[in-house]
């Protein structure tokens, strides 16, 4: 745990990272990140994204992310882009894997929270300078476009199927 704790700082300290930070601050960018790791995800991806974009007219761009190929086919996430777009799609098993993370193996192992992995993943990936996490069965309430302040943990906005 000591050598993990430290290649995960030596990777918050490095300078590539701090060049990722700056260059997602300069963007400026927020957006939502929804998690759907898994087929049976979907239609509460549905859901999420009607209530998002329909019942509360938010305006901000979606990254949906999910854990392999086997989770999301290109006919689906055409059909959701058409829908409910921007959303940009992204699969983290063709991503290069950080050197700092446990290895890849392991993580991939049966019984490993891949919804945990998933959800760190998808905030290390992510384009936005300012992103609100939710799961793919969460329900906004409000709209997240509205917030004046960077998103917080302390501020709930879903209730959680």
């Amino acid at each position: 745990m000591r050598a993990q704790h430290k290649q995960v700082a030596a990777y918050l300290s490095s300078a590539g990272f701090r060049a990722k930070v700056a260059a997602r601050k300069a963007r400026g960018q927020r957006g939502i990140i929804i998690n759907a790791g898994s087929p049976n995800l979907i239609s509460s991806t549905i859901v999420t994204l009607k209530v998002l974009r329909e019942q509360l007219d938010c305006k901000l761009p979606v990254e949906l992310v999910w854990h392999t190929a086997e989770e999301m086919d290109d006919g689906t996430l055409a059909a959701l882009r058409q829908h409910w777009g921007p959303i940009v799609g992204i699969s983290l098993s063709s991503l290069p894997w950080p050197a700092h993370h446990r290895a890849k193996e392991q993580v991939q192992q049966p019984g490993w929270k891949q919804g945990f992995f998933g959800k760190v993943m998808s905030l290390t990936v992510s384009s936005f300078a300012s992103a609100l996490l939710l799961d793919a069965d969460s329900i906004p309430l409000a709209d997240p476009e509205g917030l004046s302040r960077p998103y917080s943990t302390s501020l709930s906005l879903c209730r959680t199927a």
